[in-house]
């Protein structure tokens, strides 16, 4: 398939979010894992005669649940979890900082992988994709970002050159050569984001959790509307000229139809 184009919690207020550094994450790991263990044990003791189906208590319409929704905008707006995760386990002594549990840098990256860390073992291979398209389009954010900068800093006359998948290379010696390097450097990064693009429409999801991250995937990643090739070959004996999307409808259609794993 190739392009044609391309700490007193309880009786606090919500209020907006400030900016503020990204967390540790091994705070917010930790801090998941420990409010899924402290939920179920407090279902237990709510209601002790349920068992494990107490976990199912509906958790709505009671000041708990308000705290987090008031019914006015967007809870995007309120502080996040992380904004407490560290102070809630600083508070029960839960030793997130104990090497023992990862070695790692105490500075978050802000990344965020499609499965965390102990998740259950997958051989879907679309994860893979996911993430392979993730950091080539990072590349591609920094090249066009380096070809801005140039374009601010080089004179006119000395970026005259252009590389474009259309026509041949278009080569002026006389040019800056870090213009002539940031064209090539630009159209190689948009062919490997069109290839991997390309990828999570051929790579078949063979797990449930594997089509859902494909298509959460799909819909976070198009932020502007134009985050997808719009006119792709299919590379077969269709030769029929179709949207990203289209393949992709048409990945989802088929690893549908021959049947999904649970993991």
């Amino acid at each position: 398939m190739n392009s044609l184009v391309s700490i007193s919690l309880a009786g606090a207020t919500p209020v907006p979010a400030p900016a503020m550094q990204a967390p540790d994450r091994r705070a917010l790991e930790a801090y998941a894992s420990w409010l899924h263990m402290e939920r179920r044990l407090l279902c237990l003791e709510l209601w002790p005669h349920m068992g494990v189906d107490a976990e199912k208590y509906i958790w709505a319409d009671n000041a708990g649940h308000d705290w987090h929704f008031r019914g006015e905008g967007d809870w995007r707006d309120l502080p996040q979890p992380s904004s407490r995760a560290a102070r809630v386990l600083d508070l029960v002594r839960v030793d997130w900082k104990d090497p023992r549990y990862g070695n790692i840098s105490p500075r978050d990256n802000g990344l965020r992988p499609a499965l965390p860390d102990n998740w259950p073992a997958s051989d879907d291979p679309i994860f893979a994709a996911i993430e392979a398209h993730k950091h080539i389009h990072e590349r591609l954010a920094k090249e066009v970002s380096k070809h801005s900068e140039l374009e601010q800093e080089i004179p006119l006359e000395k970026r005259q050159s252009e590389v474009n998948p259309w026509e041949d290379e278009f080569i002026v010696e006389t040019d800056d050569p870090r213009w002539i390097a940031s064209e090539r450097a630009l159209l190689k990064a948009f062919d490997a984001e069109i290839e991997a693009a390309c990828a999570l429409c051929e790579i078949r999801p063979k797990t449930r959790p594997g089509l859902m991250a494909l298509l959460n995937y799909a819909l976070t990643h198009d932020k502007d509307g134009h985050g997808w090739p719009r006119a792709l070959e299919s590379g077969d004996s269709r030769n029929i000229t179709r949207s990203w999307h289209h393949f992709l409808i048409e990945n989802v259609t088929v690893a549908l139809t021959l049947g999904l794993g649970e993991v």
